[in-house]
């Protein structure tokens, strides 16, 4: 091949050739994922709620629930950076009617690096006007807004300020997103496992598309994959290869080991690029 290289383009150092053409990393997708991870993020989501108190029989009292799961960065203009999770991570329909509406009363996100340096925790039993406990979500969290979502397609958008983002960390960029995946390809999930940080997973795509019925009643096209993923990684991304966005994770089945499921990407762009 360089001898036909050499007659066809005209000489060069078989090292230069061997430079050039050669992946001496075939395999090794370290780059790829440590690009990818410059757009993950942790994502936390908090919602009023009553609780029962147990004494006195019937009486109940203020609270927060939390819904912790992934999210992706997508878009960075001169002002915002959007961030795109699963709408299941940020809705809450138990939230009372303190809490304004069933979208978290307050988001945030950590971006990778920084999501394991401060977990949220109440400031030493302090409430609010309301009454509801005010936790404290450390020097690294990012305050976001909600944008829009999809509850039919679980998808939901959210925006910080981008002077906030790059506060943290300005090497953060936006996931480029595939033009196609195709059954069989590498598939690599990045989210926040069990709640407890950002961690990577790889497998293939098993299946194109396919309706899957998710709990609730909710029927959703999906694409499947076996690559591991667990509660905590709703709403991250799923990359090829190249560190493109090929779907965001929502799901898996709990039954049976490496099926699991993420929104594709063309579901992804038509819904995000219309709610944005």
């Amino acid at each position: 091949v360089y001898q036909s290289y050499c007659e066809r383009y005209g000489d060069i150092e078989f090292s230069e050739f061997l430079e050039k053409y050669l992946d001496v990393n075939a395999g090794d997708n370290t780059g790829v994922i440590q690009k990818s991870l410059q757009s993950a993020v942790t994502v936390y989501a908090e919602f009023c709620v009553t609780q029962s108190s147990g004494w006195p029989f019937g009486s109940t009292l203020k609270g927060l629930s939390q819904s912790i799961g992934s999210g992706v960065i997508y878009e960075i203009d001169d002002s915002s950076v959007y961030f795109v999770t699963n709408y299941h991570v940020v809705y809450n329909s138990s939230a009372n009617a303190d809490n304004g509406s069933d979208i978290g009363r307050r988001l945030v996100v950590y971006l990778y690096g920084s999501e394991d340096k401060d977990k949220p925790a109440q400031i030493n039993g302090e409430t609010d006007e309301l009454g509801y406990p005010v936790l404290d979500y450390g020097d690294y969290a990012i305050e976001c807004e909600f944008v829009g979502g999809s509850y039919s397609n679980d998808l939901a958008v959210l925006r910080a300020d981008k002077a906030d983002v790059f506060a943290v960390n300005d090497s953060v960029a936006a996931a480029s997103v595939a033009d196609g995946y195709a059954v069989g390809q590498t598939a690599i999930a990045i989210g926040n496992t069990e709640a407890e940080g950002i961690s990577v997973t790889e497998g293939i795509v098993s299946v194109e598309r396919e309706e899957v019925l998710f709990t609730g009643g909710r029927t959703q096209e999906v694409l499947r994959i076996d690559t591991a993923i667990y509660s905590g990684n709703s709403g991250g991304g799923l990359f090829d290869l190249k560190g493109r966005l090929i779907g965001i994770t929502n799901g898996g089945n709990e039954e049976d080991q490496n099926i699991n499921y993420a929104i594709p990407l063309q579901v992804v762009r038509g819904t995000v690029e219309n709610i944005l």
